[in-house]
């Protein structure tokens, strides 16, 4: 069953489940307000000009989380497998909610992360990253428990990150999320085919919110978003024989790769390669175009090999080179004076 059919044969349960949303963004905006989870822009990094509030621990624990727990409990699923996801759910957005009160720093939220997925993994390996699979080798390479377990922690940190560090502009995150969510949902059983939909629609809803500058996800709503993709990028890629390690690549290809550059590129100045800064993809863009065409050419970029993937699999390596030409091109573009 594909993504389009699970939407029209329950589309009076999503449409219920929209109007649910919306009402409850502005219920998760006077939350924000009432316990002072706003973002000011009191430094020269911060975009925005007005106080705005923070609303992503609020809004998805309302409407996203109730839903998943019942969903995920009325299919039978494990008890240790819906736990473990409730856990990796609930404690990185609270994690992300503190962030967003008191500003943590980078090497306590890493260390709090790593606590986290690794208590998650331990309660269910259906979210450990456990074989090598690709389109270049003929077969399955079967990892051992302690490499599979790091490298699992180490591609959830990075994921997370990489989406953390792409919320810099009004709508880009989120619309990264949506792509993600799409496409892993072509390889997704129908249960989690439904249940990314549901997804879908609440960052759809916060997107028009966010491009007015009215809420910002903050870190909760940004790590609640990253760590439910992360387990399903691995659930789907445990569960699916037609889901390759270049289609993950790909998929999470330029805020990743943006992510190492800016890394780099700290590291070579003496910085801490976690500091904040502007100078990422999105940060060259916005300097030189409206949010409009920053937005059109980041998500074309991103978008166009994967419209491609989808329909020529077989290039899925030559995409990943082309984008990634493509990127570095534009990049040194922007970075011309």
């Amino acid at each position: 069953m594909n993504f389009f059919q699970v939407l029209s044969q329950n589309f009076i349960g999503y449409f219920i489940y929209t109007i649910y949303s919306l009402i409850v963004v502005h219920y998760s905006i006077f939350l924000s307000k009432r316990f002072n989870v706003i973002d000011y822009p009191k430094t020269k990094r911060k975009i925005h000009k007005t106080p705005t509030p923070l609303i992503g621990f609020f809004y998805f624990l309302l409407t996203f989380f109730i839903i998943l727990i019942w969903l995920l409990y009325s299919y039978n699923l494990s008890y240790k497998l819906i736990f473990s996801f409730v856990f990796g759910l609930l404690f990185n957005s609270f994690v992300g909610l503190i962030d967003d009160k008191s500003s943590l720093t980078a090497n306590s939220r890493i260390v709090i992360f790593i606590i986290i997925f690794s208590v998650s993994i331990s309660l269910n390996d259906t979210f450990l990253i456990q074989t090598i699979r690709s389109d270049l080798i003929d077969s399955k390479i079967i990892l051992s428990f302690s490499f599979a377990f790091t490298f699992t922690i180490l591609c959830y940190l990075l994921l997370l990150n990489s989406l953390n560090l792409s919320d810099g502009i009004n709508g880009l995150a989120i619309l990264i999320a949506i792509i993600w969510l799409f496409v892993i949902s072509i390889f997704s059983i129908k249960l989690f085919q439904l249940i990314n939909l549901l997804l879908i629609i609440n960052l759809l809803i916060l997107l028009v919110f966010n491009l007015k500058s009215k809420i910002f996800l903050g870190s909760s709503g940004i790590n609640f978003i990253a760590t439910y993709i992360c387990f399903i990028t691995v659930f789907t890629f445990n569960f699916s024989n037609n889901f390759m390690y270049e289609h993950i690549f790909l998929l999470f290809m330029i805020p990743g790769v943006d992510m190492m550059r800016v890394f780099f590129m700290r590291i070579l100045s003496g910085k801490n390669p976690f500091t904040p800064d502007k100078n990422h993809f999105h940060h060259l863009l916005i300097k030189r175009y409206n949010l409009s065409k920053s937005l059109l050419i980041y998500f074309s970029l991103m978008l166009i090999p994967i419209l491609f993937f989808l329909f020529q699999k077989n290039y899925v390596i030559h995409l990943i080179f082309g984008e990634f030409i493509l990127y570095c091109m534009i990049i040194k573009k922007l970075l011309a004076k």
